[in-house]
């Protein structure tokens, strides 16, 4: 918020715009077009800043200056533009919050999205576009938005493609007492497991230890010939309506790590897999719940009144990735989740 303004803040979130690389100059070259002497001016936030007067005391000249972009002297940097959202429990009834966050230099092209990754930075404020009718006006916009300045990015994406990397979980010391409490129930620890599931539905075992070995996946095995394996099982339950099909679905999703519930009857294509937008004049990648859910769990409700989607699932499920083919964009994103799906009995 506001209060954070210029303080050096530590932010976790979900990968989900990432835009392109940009050259920004950080220290641009001018040459007085009167005495000819060079010099440079920092160019403060990549905003284009003109020298107020010339180097030389002994020139008058305010206005007539030349860039020299082409100049040694010229200092040029990376940038790139990224968009986080919040990682959060459940909320009902709020639209995830979001903010955008500025990677120069070593921190451009260091995630992906769908990656969660940790941003360190300084919290910045820009001033919001004036629409062209008070620009006419000649009214002066006072509402700013806020961004991050990253000076760190930590990325906790596996390069390897196993599920036994870290994705941003911590564990306590309370945690690691609930696991060894676990452990010591010997061989009935699958049964408590199972009966932890979503405990309000009675009955079910089956069902819930089927999303049980869903959400634990397997193990992924390489061949000599390097053909991978994949250890992300697919699950589809049917049932008759009023089973607690959905309900157990859901459990299965608040329990992941990295679980994403999505509706079958509400949900696009694009929504699912990646989106292409432009947004001032930049062409950039919205991730979709299936690349959010990499390394995790997608939960699919009411998959039988999906139309068109089903084949956007394809290639997810088979080759745990996701290409992308359109306004010029060829590139291939991660998508090495678990499809846990659910339908009624009548529409089988």
């Amino acid at each position: 918020k506001s209060s954070f303004y210029n303080k050096l803040v530590t932010i976790k979130g979900t990968v989900i715009r990432v835009t392109a690389n940009r050259p920004v100059n950080s220290w641009l070259l001018f040459q007085c077009n009167v005495c000819a002497k060079e010099f440079t001016v920092y160019q403060a936030e990549g905003k284009y800043t003109l020298p107020i007067r010339c180097a030389d005391a002994a020139c008058r000249n305010r206005k007539n200056f030349t860039p020299q972009r082409a100049s040694k002297l010229t200092v040029t940097v990376d940038m790139q533009q990224v968009r986080l959202q919040e990682v959060t429990e459940d909320e009902g009834g709020r639209v995830p919050r979001t903010i955008d966050v500025e990677l120069t230099q070593d921190n451009c092209d260091t995630c992906v999205p769908g990656d969660v990754v940790t941003v360190t930075g300084v919290v910045k404020v820009i001033a919001e576009e004036t629409p062209a009718k008070s620009k006419a006006a000649g009214a002066c916009n006072s509402v700013y938005l806020l961004y991050v300045a990253a000076l760190r990015l930590q990325n906790f994406r596996n390069k390897g493609g196993t599920r036994t990397s870290k994705i941003g979980i911590d564990f306590t010391l309370k945690d690691y007492a609930a696991i060894q409490e676990i452990h010591s129930y010997g061989k009935d620890i699958f049964k408590l497991l199972v009966s932890s599931l979503s405990p309000s539905i009675f009955g079910q075992n089956i069902v819930k230890a089927a999303l049980m070995l869903g959400l634990f996946g397997g193990t992924k095995r390489t061949s000599s010939d390097q053909f991978s394996i994949r250890a992300d099982p697919h699950i589809l339950i049917v049932g008759d309506p009023g089973m607690g099909k959905s309900q157990i679905l859901g459990g299965a999703a608040s329990v992941a790590p990295r679980g994403v519930f999505v509706t079958g009857n509400t949900s696009t294509t694009s929504g699912l897999t990646v989106t292409i937008s432009k947004e001032g004049g930049e062409t950039a990648l919205e991730a979709g719940a299936l690349v959010l859910a990499d390394q995790g769990c997608c939960c699919i409700d009411e998959f039988d009144k999906m139309t068109t989607q089903h084949q956007a699932l394809l290639e997810a499920m088979e080759q745990q990735r996701i290409s992308v083919a359109k306004a010029g964009i060829v590139c291939s994103l991660p998508a090495r989740t678990s499809i846990l799906a659910e339908i009624g009995r009548a529409h089988v």
